[in-house]
């Protein structure tokens, strides 16, 4: 898992907060956009990955910097570096 999270994620992505999994962990998105090679429509591929927030400070529909790290448990192995945008909590569009 650790090589595939690597070989995904380049040194700085931007992901997108779906979920948060405990205490310092969230659940992220990682969309991918290529051209299919035969028929050049343009896919996107989505990963998801478990992530450590060691501020503990993001929510649910943030969009956050995600590095690649040492590993933190079984399915863990990348950490929220910075947020992009705040989602508005309690809003009726969030």
């Amino acid at each position: 898992m650790n090589q595939e999270v690597m070989s995904v994620l380049p040194s700085f992505t931007i992901a997108k907060i779906l979920r948060v999994s405990g205490i310092k962990t969230r659940l992220v998105s990682v969309y991918e956009t290529y051209v299919h090679p035969r028929y050049k429509k343009t896919k996107r591929r989505e990963k998801r990955f478990l992530v450590h927030d060691p501020l503990d400070t993001s929510s649910v529909g943030d969009l956050v910097y995600i590095r690649p790290t040492r590993r933190f448990s079984k399915r863990k192995s990348a950490v929220v570096m910075s947020p992009v945008t705040s989602s508005v909590s309690g809003g009726a569009n969030s």
